[in-house]
């Protein structure tokens, strides 16, 4: 999975891609035919709308994790692709499975396992106003009942909503971030789960939760293990009266980390006005954000950081760089590093129309690649709607996978999926 994870607004949709590499092809960025016969393809539950949030690679298939919805309801949804793009019918039949009873269900983040099966967490109504939800699927698409109460594992981690955000499997535990409480009084948390059961592990942090209070209304979007074995957590904190990007960092027992970033184990950075981070990376010790940046519009941007949460001066001389994108909003969801460059995807425009965007730059300056895409570092997929936006990626070998959403009808979006080539 990419560390994932931004989620439309209320509306999560996460998605675990297990591909089989496809075929090269002529120029970096390029669209992969190989997959679905044009490099595209969208996918529907039923007549309403269906989101994508987070995306995985293994066992050579395409699995997703997110919601649909008609008109009434939202329930969690599952969806398996074969490597080629194709729905799987192995998986339940129809390969999609969708989870829930009430009008408010989702998943967020998704972990495809190599022996097929996936555990996925969203938020599902309860508590004062939202749970944290963990669930775990056999490869044929049925509960895996030894996990939690029927395959589903539920924690109240404070008395009003729980936003839970990204899933990521380390060793034998599952780590999940995201958000506790609610406005103006928003923390972000990283929780720890036994991976047998699902149970919260009581023995990390503070009875299995660290809150971290950074401002009046902080997020976490993403997690990603450092160099010397912590863990870094990137997202949104509003330390003032402007949002910015936020990263802070904890050890292995779940421990703000004394003398990271200001002192007190977090930082935050960012220009004036509305800055979010939504997923991590790292460079060697350095520690690659990346969200988006407020200037005329929303612009996607990265921060990268030193080892100690210190902006590195050396990536565009602050250790932050935007990417004006005219004339509309943009902003990069997801975000990984290759000996080539920082792969970074998100939502766009090269026109009027919102697209998939696919963007690589320097890892020492920042600058756009121009032996990628078009000859400016961009690529733009227009899944053939007005209002297209990847969320999540990931890499397997020389292919990179975009998962997102597209609207596909006047009034509802499918799950929409793409394959590009880097090399």
């Amino acid at each position: 999975m990419g560390l994932h994870r931004l989620s439309a607004p209320l509306t999560a949709f996460s998605l675990a891609f297990l591909v089989a590499t496809g075929s090269a092809q002529a120029v970096p960025g390029d669209l992969d035919t190989s997959f679905s016969g044009d490099g595209f393809t969208t996918v529907s539950a039923e007549l309403g709308d269906e989101f994508i949030n987070g995306i995985d690679e293994g066992n050579g298939k395409l699995v997703g994790a997110g919601w649909t919805s008609d008109t009434v309801d939202r329930n969690a949804l599952l969806i398996r692709l074969k490597g080629g793009g194709a729905v799987d019918t192995s998986f339940s039949g129809d390969g999609m499975v969708v989870t829930g009873g009430s009008a408010d269900e989702g998943w967020t983040d998704v972990v495809a396992l190599e022996d097929g099966s996936v555990v996925a967490v969203g938020a599902f109504p309860g508590g004062g106003g939202g749970r944290v939800a963990l669930a775990s699927y056999t490869s044929g698409g049925g509960r895996d009942r030894a996990f939690g109460r029927k395959g589903i594992r539920y924690a109240n981690l404070d008395p009003g909503a729980e936003r839970p955000e990204a899933l990521v499997k380390m060793g034998s535990s599952y780590y999940v971030v995201g958000s506790l409480g609610s406005s103006p009084n928003m923390d972000m948390f990283i929780a720890r789960f036994n991976g047998s059961n699902g149970r919260l592990d009581q023995s990390y942090a503070a009875g299995g939760v660290r809150r971290i209070d950074i401002g009046l209304n902080d997020t976490a979007y993403s997690l990603h293990r450092t160099q010397d074995g912590g863990m870094a957590i990137g997202g949104t904190a509003q330390p003032s009266a402007s949002f910015q990007m936020a990263l802070a960092k904890v050890s292995a027992a779940g421990n703000l980390v004394n003398g990271f970033g200001d002192g007190g184990g977090t930082t935050t950075l960012g220009v004036s006005g509305a800055n979010a981070g939504y997923d991590l990376s790292r460079d060697g010790s350095r520690i690659v954000l990346a969200g988006r940046s407020l200037g005329i519009t929303y612009d996607p941007a990265i921060a990268i950081f030193k080892a100690d949460g210190s902006p590195d001066t050396s990536f565009d001389g602050d250790g932050f760089r935007s990417y004006p994108i005219s004339p509309s909003d943009g902003r990069f969801a997801s975000v990984f590093v290759t000996p080539d460059g920082i792969i970074a995807a998100g939502q766009g425009s090269s026109g009027i129309d919102q697209d998939f965007l696919l963007m690589r730059v320097s890892r020492s300056t920042g600058a756009p690649d121009a032996t990628f895409g078009g000859g400016d570092g961009m690529v733009f997929t227009n899944l053939g709607s007005d209002q297209d936006a990847a969320t999540d990626t990931t890499l397997v070998g020389n292919t990179v996978y975009l998962g997102g959403w597209a609207d596909v009808g006047p009034t509802f979006s499918e799950a929409a999926f793409a394959r590009y080539d880097l090399t």
